[in-house]
């Protein structure tokens, strides 16, 4: 097994469980909720990983706890949709020529997010707690190593390029130079903006094509004894990450735009 592999997640969970009561950065909780109550608005679930999962070695209440916190997550991000919807539908034109025209060390403080930002937005503001915040912790340093794993988790093309641009440097998440100085880049910033507004969290392929099928295998090979895979995870942390972007450029964007030119207040 190699580290930051999907093996190493599930391992890592039940040895941080069992063994120290929760993960060194949090605390283990057993408030199982009605996982059928989320799950009915959870029209994204990763069915083949949710079949693979139930073969792991977690007991079942870790399963059904991580299950019920999961779903949990997702309807706390599906509410917080209808914001960056509504920012897309008013400000979108204005927003693009505004960002085209913004220098580089502007987009340098756009795009730099530490880890323990990302590990707030689970615990503070969606509330995650038990064994899956644990998984989170792990997840994230999946995503740290991306370059390690290779784990390829994008759904759709906008998700994908934003998964090959961002970085982790320093403590911190970072886009690769490219990403903001390249048209390409601001495209897909515009794109994953629009992504975050729906109609679905995490998106699924439109059509299908003949490489989807080698891609899946490939990517199950990775995983040692056919574990879970922890795919859907890594694209929620990413989708966090690049809201966290996203909310730094709104506000530069609302303070330096649009209250200027209404007249309003200067933070």
């Amino acid at each position: 097994m190699r580290k930051y592999e999907d093996c190493w997640v599930v391992d890592r969970t039940m040895f941080e469980y069992v063994n120290q009561g929760g993960c060194s950065c949090c605390g283990v909780t057993h408030a199982i909720m009605d996982l059928a109550t989320f799950a009915d608005k959870c029209s994204d679930w990763e069915t083949d990983d949710e079949r693979k999962e139930q073969m792991s070695p977690w007991p079942s209440f870790i399963h059904e706890e991580i299950l019920t916190e999961r779903a949990r997550l997702r309807v706390a991000m599906k509410d917080d949709m209808k914001r960056y919807k509504a920012f897309a539908d008013a400000h979108m034109e204005g927003f693009a020529e505004w960002w085209k025209r913004l220098d580089e060390s502007g987009k340098l403080r756009v795009f730099q997010l530490s880890d323990e930002d990302v590990l707030a937005f689970f615990r503070l503001q969606a509330r995650v707690k038990g064994s899956y915040d644990i998984v989170l912790c792990a997840v994230l340093k999946q995503v740290k190593h991306f370059q390690d794993t290779g784990y390829r988790d994008g759904r759709i093309g906008p998700e994908i390029f934003f998964e090959k641009a961002l970085q982790y440097r320093r403590g911190v998440f970072v886009v690769a130079n490219e990403y903001m100085a390249s048209p390409e880049g601001a495209a897909n910033f515009f794109e994953m903006l629009t992504v975050l507004g729906g109609p679905k969290l995490l998106p699924v392929r439109s059509t299908r094509d003949p490489s989807e099928k080698s891609e899946a295998e490939e990517e199950q090979a990775k995983s040692e004894a056919n574990v879970q895979s922890f795919r859907s995870d890594r694209r929620l942390v990413r989708l966090v990450i690049f809201r966290k972007f996203a909310d730094i450029a709104i506000r530069k964007f609302m303070r330096e735009v649009v209250n200027a030119d209404s007249g309003g207040d200067r933070d």
